[in-house]
């Protein structure tokens, strides 16, 4: 991770709370519980990929910050935004 070392708490959090799951017969992961609860994920989630990575969320979780971020100006944004 390239963090400075300011952000330790945040590297402690992220890397301390990692944990190696493994895909069961079907090719499916299983969060386990203690990382669905501190990451407030429901029986609902959202899986997104993002190019080079994906994101997990809840479901409704997601819908609330993309209304959220939706109701913003994006002009200056998008004048630099290229696919």
């Amino acid at each position: 991770m390239k963090l400075p070392y300011s952000a330790r708490v945040l590297r402690r959090i992220l890397i301390g709370s990692a944990v190696d799951v493994k895909a069961d017969g079907s090719g499916r992961l299983l969060i386990p519980n203690e990382l669905r609860c501190l990451c407030g994920l429901t029986r609902e989630v959202a899986l997104v990929g993002l190019g080079d990575h994906f994101e997990l969320w809840d479901q409704a979780a997601l819908a609330e910050f993309e209304k959220k971020e939706l109701a913003k100006d994006f002009s200056e944004t998008l004048e630099d935004f290229v696919l």
